[in-house]
């Protein structure tokens, strides 16, 4: 099913607090393939941890002006993200395959950010980066 927060897909944790979503590759996350085949979409102060030795995603979506954290210093060989999406995120990832980031602005100039938090690794990599301007919706 999908990931929920406050009984919305997107939602928003409570002021004050996080919602965190852990996934590990059973018992021996060294050896184990974590795959998603929907699209997650995360509301703000939502952060999502995964500890496997493979990890795959369809799409993720922080893009709301969320404050997340996106925790794959746990996968130990390949992430895998067809599409992500961003604003005032923190991604700690290492030997990435990324399709297309997207980066979003939300109308500020100021304050949005993605940032990429650990060495990335030397197998790293993305197709295509496009930025977006606008409104959060």
């Amino acid at each position: 099913g999908a990931l929920m927060v406050n009984n919305q897909v997107g939602g928003y944790a409570l002021a004050g607090s996080s919602a965190n979503f852990e996934f590990k590759a059973g018992a021996d996350t060294k050896n184990g393939t974590v795959t998603f085949n929907n699209d997650i979409s995360l509301g703000r102060f939502v952060n999502l941890k995964v500890d496997a030795h493979t990890a795959n995603f369809k799409g993720i979506d922080t893009g709301n002006g969320g404050f997340n954290t996106l925790d794959f210093s746990g996968v130990t060989d390949k992430v895998n993200i067809n599409k992500l999406i961003t604003a005032s995120t923190n991604v700690a990832i290492k030997n990435f395959n990324i399709n297309e980031l997207v980066v979003k602005t939300n109308g500020i100039s100021v304050g949005e950010y993605t940032h990429f938090s650990e060495d990335i690794g030397s197998q790293s990599h993305i197709n295509t980066v496009r930025l977006e301007t606008g409104t959060r919706s």
